[in-house]
């Protein structure tokens, strides 16, 4: 064990000594190129790291209350899960990678708690009360209506409120259920009548015994879009509906207009108003009409004739009446009997008239008048082609002149500075988004391009400071060589001694080698120990 631990503290302290002596060889000039280039990896490598740990955001809860993005967040604190707010706090974003997962996880903790329909029904234990189970079913119903009611298209937010009554065996008639719902629409598309009764019907289809009438709608401003005093049977919706069809028939013209002159100013060249007024009066008329088919004695449609015949003689004898007096009168006993007849007829008859019922219901939406303006780009528009644009116009939109219809098609010269500023603010955003880019990758690209040139001048350096110059040296010259300096050495202990050889070339080659040995073992005392112990094992006898 204990040679172990010596081992490998030789080793450390080598490769401690290995980097040291190649750090010492290095120049100042080196030192420095060494040192900017792990400067400059280690910040590219810092910066790439930060551009690749930054996480994209998703959110995973939108329009959420206080009370709820206070409890998502808690959560989310506490699962460690990195979150940024937005929308005022009403909306929560996260890791994208990491949306379902903590939505389904937020979910099963009950998050969050606002308008979560029956979900609420979950929570109720064997000991809530009958209050408690009423009042908890009608929140139910009120988060279900209104999540239902945020489905659609224009609305980013409702609130529903329920008037349930309690039912009762002591009622005889119990009242209706009512609603109330507060919606806030987008202001880039507003609530049209068609979705507010499509969410009138909604919230009467989904409480039983609700009627629409008993459903009143509002939005955020305070206006009542349907009121539960108001009823639509067959009318066109009010004032509102009314102004609906009319301006939505208007931009219909219009929109075709503008499509067919476009084809030869250019849409952008083109402005197309039209003014409508339209009836929109429904009108209903039912009329009967009474023929005969024969004036003399018409269509008998059913007959009941009796006919009643009777002859025989009449009755003699002693037969009388009463007199006034009341006494029997004496009857005529020399009459005799005779003969008598009887004869009725009855006749019964129903004559049948024809009858004729018409109903005509006419459809609103008359054309009264019908105002046509149409402006044109003077650069691009001769006087010569009013006349047929306007003719165009008259015969497209289908003018009335004897019903009072205008048309009136003008040339004027158009300003196109907006459009121009337009174009051009597009063209510097598109021209900043690319520079940006482009400025961006060239960072890159710079960081990128230094480091790897830092890192080649380091291996450039390293590598020229470690490269050795070989010398062919010729050892057995030097073991025969006398030792450069001994011969001073003896003429100053033996003054006797006083000639003193020349210098031999191969002295100062020798002296030459003996430098160079003296710095390769400084620079590598393994190598030079090595070759050493092998000399001593050629000189060992066998």
């Amino acid at each position: 064990m204990a040679s172990f631990d010596s081992s490998r503290s030789q080793t450390s302290g080598g490769a401690g000594a290995k980097f040291s002596s190649a750090v010492g060889q290095l120049t100042q000039v080196q030192k420095i190129a060494v040192g900017a280039a792990l400067l400059t990896l280690i910040a590219g490598v810092f910066m790439f790291s930060r551009a690749g740990s930054s996480q994209q955001m998703a959110p995973i809860y939108t329009d959420l209350e206080a009370s709820d993005a206070a409890s998502v967040t808690e959560g989310l604190t506490t699962r460690g899960i990195p979150y940024e707010l937005a929308d005022g706090g009403r909306t929560v974003l996260v890791p994208t990678d990491q949306v379902y997962e903590m939505r389904i996880a937020l979910s099963s903790e009950g998050l969050p708690s606002s308008n979560e329909g029956y979900a609420l029904l979950d929570q109720q234990g064997i000991t809530t009360s009958e209050f408690r189970q009423r009042i908890d079913y009608q929140r139910a119903l009120e988060g279900e209506l209104a999540m239902t009611l945020e489905a659609i298209d224009g609305v980013e937010s409702a609130t529903v409120h329920l008037a349930l009554p309690e039912e009762s065996v002591f009622v005889d008639e119990p009242t209706n259920p009512t609603a109330s719902v507060l919606v806030a629409s987008a202001p880039s598309a507003p609530i049209n009548n068609d979705q507010v009764a499509a969410m009138v019907h909604l919230v009467a289809s989904s409480v039983k015994g609700m009627k629409p009438e008993n459903v009143t709608i509002a939005d955020a401003s305070g206006n009542v879009l349907a009121s539960g005093t108001e009823t639509t049977g067959g009318t066109m919706g009010g004032a509102d509906g009314r102004s609906d069809i009319t301006g939505q028939m208007e931009q219909e013209i219009a929109n075709e207009l503008k499509a067919m002159i476009g084809r030869v100013t250019g849409m952008a060249n083109v402005a197309v108003s039209v003014r409508a007024d339209l009836d929109l009066t429904e009108r209903e008329a039912m009329s009967e009409i009474y023929d005969t088919s024969n004036e003399d004695t018409g269509l008998v449609a059913s007959e009941r004739v009796a006919s009643e015949i009777y002859t025989g003689t009449q009755a003699g004898g002693e037969t009388g009446v009463l007199g006034p007096d009341g006494a029997v009168v004496a009857p005529d006993v020399e009459a005799g009997g005779g003969e008598s007849s009887y004869e009725k007829d009855d006749a019964e008859r129903t004559y049948a008239i024809n009858r004729t019922v018409e109903s005509v219901r006419d459809a609103p939406g008359k054309i009264e008048r019908l105002h046509v303006a149409v402006l044109v780009d003077e650069a691009v528009v001769s006087e010569e082609q009013i006349a047929a644009i306007e003719q165009l116009v008259s015969t497209a939109s289908g003018i009335d002149t004897e019903r009072g219809d205008q048309v009136v098609v003008t040339r004027l010269a158009f300003d196109t500075a907006a459009e121009e500023a337009a174009v051009e603010a597009e063209a510097a955003q598109a021209a900043a988004i690319a520079a940006e880019s482009r400025s961006s990758m060239i960072q890159t690209g710079a960081i990128a391009l230094i480091a790897l040139i830092a890192i080649i001048l380091a291996f450039l350096s390293t590598r020229k400071a470690r490269r050795e110059v070989s010398t062919p040296i010729d050892l057995d010259a030097l073991k025969s060589a006398p030792v450069p300096g001994a011969a001073a050495a003896m003429a100053e202990t033996d003054p006797t001694i006083i000639d003193i050889p020349p210098i031999n070339p191969v002295h100062e080659a020798s002296q030459s080698a003996l430098d160079e040995l003296s710095a390769l073992a400084d620079r590598k005392p393994e190598d030079i120990a090595q070759i050493l112990h092998s000399w001593l094992a050629d000189e060992v006898p066998t």
